[in-house]
């Protein structure tokens, strides 16, 4: 299925499309989607001692990881490859 099915409007203005990528590739990474845990912002609060020692217990919703995700360019054509593969 795809995730607009699922989640309609998520990726609406953003980029990218709900429609061309499906559940099966969000949960085996090869939808293209940025890894939220390099983000400059996740880095930064939780890849540090201070960060992590202010932010710990910071409460991630689903709008504040979707924001994160979308501020990146696509990684590639959903169902290509895994975004960290390099071959």
């Amino acid at each position: 299925d795809s995730v607009e099915q699922w989640l309609p409007g998520v990726f609406q203005g953003t980029g990218y499309h709900g429609s061309r990528i499906t559940i099966r590739q969000l949960l085996n990474n090869t939808s293209g989607l940025p890894n939220t845990a390099t983000s400059d912002e996740i880095v930064r609060k939780l890849h540090t001692r201070a960060g992590l020692a202010e932010h710990r217990f910071d409460v991630w919703r689903k709008d504040d990881l979707l924001r994160l995700v979308v501020a990146e360019p696509p990684g590639g054509a959903p169902g290509v490859r895994g975004r960290f593969d390099t071959a």
